[in-house]
């Protein structure tokens, strides 16, 4: 045979497949390729419901999505399929180039392929039993629409506007087993096959099964004549039955089972002579696949590992010449079979002794079939092989776009094979297209509630996604968000399946203070800025203007008293505004306090779509803080030293219930705790017309860490200081001031994060250690005035500029400007 032109031939082609095109995957005698024409199956069938069109894409996968629908090669079978949201689901995660498919592994029993058609990597293709004398046309067809080249090279100019691409262009390997497949003759009346064949029939084709075991996905796209509604309790000998047991493959591997996708069948209208079973007036209302795709009927054993594929139009619509999914409804999805476009390599139509290579538009389910198939390698190569191959196929089951039959159209009950609930009241699937159209962009997706498991199993449980966070506190500053960038953690959907996220998405800094409260903390004569250490003081509860009620007092200021106030102290500020209880000995003050906090805390907000967390504001961290203090600074009544120097010293003890530092998890991240120790000193003294002070605060927790993802906890150090310069200037106090706020110097938590799992479904961990420690040092430098204006009336002006603000070397300095009044109600 020679190789002839390609641009005449293409143009010829097309042309003629539009009165009537080549088909497959049913019909024939014995094991058939077939052929089913559209225009073959008589006068279409009344209306059926179409099926939903794909869902809304995602926002932030539109633009990426656009680039795969905008392409001359996406055509519109990919479109009813929604592979470019797949497709763009694996570029955001792999990257551009990365090609769909890669790492799975498929196989193609058919007539054979054309390895010098340039739509196929040879490099990853191999075949078997290659015909001599075969021309493989259906062969190269069936593979190119898994397997087409996505801007390959080799098309020629003129067949540019014709190209196309597989679903799974990357597939790691394609195996062709080839066979000698038989014709169906479309104008010959419709038998079904002899059950006394059906043994030896299925023997055969499970004989080429076994040949494929260390494949993923086999495509059949072929069929033996016969609904499989008529062979029901039917026994067909000893080779049927070892020919199930190797099809079921009772002993896979840990990938799983060999998934069998098989054509359902072109006999629909197809001629027929009573009393062949299905014949109404003279036409075959195939209301079921054939064998072998019926086959789950039968053999409840091969019911997780094949599926039929019935075959859709552009529209929607079943394709006129289609098998029905009937009572295989369960074992049954759709996938588009009405001129598809696939690769040509065969006789030119006016010179059959010249073979040609181009592109055609063939229809049959022997063309839906493999768009399941590639579509099954896609999600593969999503899931990065950590799930069998019968969960992918599960999953294809459970995201499909299906208009359920209404119960009416079956006497108000629904029956068994469409009813997967058991509720009998409503159905579940359509006796046309099974389960429903194929859905990439669905299966892609999460479906139900994202997990963080926690246990040993990926379908065990665990904590919503949602809700699971570190909340940085202010000390921490962006140390887990850097700590966890560049690391996933692997969160697990309803069917059980592994979806990644970064890390870093689950660790949410510190707010900034509303700037009301900042305002409130600064006209109260505390600092600008929030939880730095204030111009030395008592170190307690009750300093000037803190207390809110005093129950009793000694004379000379010692006794006992009850009061609310903001805390002195740098890590005192961790308690925001406690009850407490002084007792005060002259120079020394004794605090046992108590503060439940419940700060604003950035958490995940509504609305996040698939229960992927995200950042943002909404949530808050609930806290409760107690413990002891002592503080000691000589009264102000006794004489300073020389240059009216001053000392003060600090310590105390904090519990946080809940927290370290302000910091804290929730979720499947547990729980965290700490004991809190500071000590700290402070000192002023004057100095050219000047008051200068000082303060510096050290802390040491000891946290703990309870249940879920933190597995422990190490000490952790921190530090505070302040310096101040006040002197009185136009009627008023002028205050220079520089504050680096509380800040965690050293410290560490260890995470167990799950990051997949086996195909078994056994969770994969491992350990993460969390620095504690910030990338910056936030320093605050301030200036402010304060005056009298009027009697009780004080006015307070001032600025803070902030460096490496929330102790984060990213961030930009940040000012704020505070003009405040303050005044004494009479």
């Amino acid at each position: 045979m020679r190789t002839g032109a390609l641009r005449p031939v293409a143009a010829v082609l097309l042309a003629a497949l539009a009165a009537g095109c080549t088909g497959g995957g049913g019909g024939g005698g014995g094991i058939a390729s077939g052929v089913a024409g559209r225009n073959l199956a008589g006068p279409n069938p009344p209306p059926v419901d179409r099926v939903p069109p794909p869902g809304t894409r995602p926002t932030a996968l539109r633009t990426l999505a656009a680039s795969y629908t905008g392409d001359l090669e996406y055509d519109w079978p990919l479109g009813q399929i929604d592979a470019a949201t797949a497709y763009a689901r694996i570029a955001q995660r792999d990257g551009a180039q990365t090609r769909p498919g890669d790492g799975a592994r498929v196989a193609v029993i058919d007539s054979g392929i054309d390895l010098g058609h340039w739509e196929f990597d040879t490099q990853r293709i191999t075949r078997t039993n290659q015909p001599v004398s075969a021309v493989p046309t259906h062969g190269t067809a069936v593979a190119s629409v898994i397997a087409a080249q996505r801007d390959g090279g080799g098309v020629p100019s003129n067949l540019l506007s014709f190209d196309f691409h597989g679903v799974a262009w990357g597939v790691d390997k394609l195996q062709i087993m080839s066979v000698a497949l038989g014709s169906a003759d479309p104008d010959a009346p419709y038998v079904g096959i002899d059950p006394q064949d059906v043994g030896a029939t299925i023997h055969e084709i499970a004989q080429w099964v076994s040949a494929l075991a260390e494949s993923d996905f086999v495509n059949m796209s072929f069929g033996a004549r016969g609904l499989v509604e008529n062979y029901r309790g039917l026994s067909f000998g000893t080779q049927y039955r070892q020919a199930v047991q190797t099809m079921a493959q009772q002993s896979a591997g840990a990938g799983g089972k060999t998934i069998l996708v098989i054509a359902a069948g072109n006999v629909y209208g197809r001629k027929c002579v009573a009393p062949e079973p299905g014949c109404v007036s003279g036409k075959i209302v195939a209301s079921s696949p054939t064998l072998p795709g019926g086959l789950p009927v039968l053999e409840a054993s091969l019911r997780d590992n094949v599926v039929a594929v019935v075959a859709t139009d552009s529209a929607g619509r079943i394709a006129s010449f289609s098998n029905r999914c009937g009572i295989a409804a369960k074992w049954c999805i759709a996938a588009p079979g009405v001129r598809v476009k696939a690769a040509y390599y065969g006789p030119r139509p006016n010179d059959p002794n010249q073979v040609v290579r181009g592109y055609f538009e063939p229809s049959g389910t022997s063309f839906a079939a493999p768009y399941v198939t590639g579509g099954l390698a896609v999600l593969k190569h999503w899931f990065r092989s950590q799930m069998k191959n019968e969960e992918l196929l599960a999953r294809l089951y459970a995201t499909a776009r299906v208009t359920p039959d209404p119960v009416s159209a079956h006497g108000g009950s629904c029956p068994a094979h469409l009813d997967l609930d058991g509720d009998s009241g409503r159905c579940e699937l359509s006796s046309i297209f099974g389960r429903g159209v194929m859905d990439l962009g669905a299966a892609t997706a999460p479906v139900g509630t994202t997990m963080i498991a926690l246990g040993s199993r990926a379908a065990g449980g665990g904590a919503p996604a949602r809700s699971s966070r570190i909340v940085a506190g202010a000390a921490m500053g962006d140390a887990a968000r850097r700590s966890l960038a560049g690391r996933t953690i692997a969160v697990f959907d309803s069917l059980g399946a592994p979806f990644w996220i970064d890390a870093a998405r689950f660790a949410q800094a510190a707010p900034p203070a509303d700037p009301a409260v900042r305002l409130s903390r600064w006209l109260a004569g505390e600092d600008g800025a929030r939880a730095a250490p204030p111009v030395p003081g008592a170190g307690g509860i009750s300093g000037a203007g803190r207390t809110a009620l005093a129950i009793a007092a000694g004379p000379a200021g010692s006794g006992l008293r009850l009061g609310f106030g903001a805390p002195e102290g740098a890590h005192m500020s961790l308690a925001a505004r406690p009850a407490a209880v002084e007792a005060r000995f002259e120079d020394t003050v004794l605090s046992a306090f108590a503060s439940t906090r419940f700060d604003d805390g950035p958490g995940i907000p509504n609305g996040i779509p698939n229960g992927i967390p995200d950042r943002g504001r909404a949530g808050s961290m609930d806290s409760g803080v107690y413990g002891l203090a002592l503080a000691w600074r000589p009264s102000a009544g006794e004489p300073a030293g020389r240059a009216g120097f001053r000392t003060g010293l600090r310590a105390g003890w904090l519990r946080e219930a809940d927290t370290l530092y302000g910091a804290g998890v929730q979720g499947a991240f547990g729980r965290l705790s700490s004991d809190l120790f500071f000590a700290g000193a402070s000192g002023s003294f004057d100095a050219g017309g000047w008051r200068f002070g000082m303060a510096a605060e050290l802390g040491h927790a000891a946290p703990r860490a309870a249940g879920g993802l933190l597995r422990d906890a190490g000490p952790a150090f921190s530090t505070a200081f302040s310096a101040t310069a006040a002197r009185h200037l136009a009627g008023g106090t002028l205050r220079l001031s520089l504050q680096q706020p509380l800040r965690i110097e050293r410290g560490r938590m260890h995470l167990s994060l799950p990051v997949g799992r086996t195909p078994a479904g056994d969770v994969v961990r491992r350990g993460v250690p969390v620095g504690l420690a910030p990338s910056g040092r936030q320093i605050d430098f301030g200036v402010d005035w304060t005056g009298a204006v009027a009697p009780g009336s004080v006015l307070r002006i001032g600025a803070v500029l902030s460096r490496h603000p929330g102790h984060d070397a990213g961030r930009r300095p940040e000012a704020a400007v505070f003009i405040g009044l303050r005044a004494a109600l009479q």
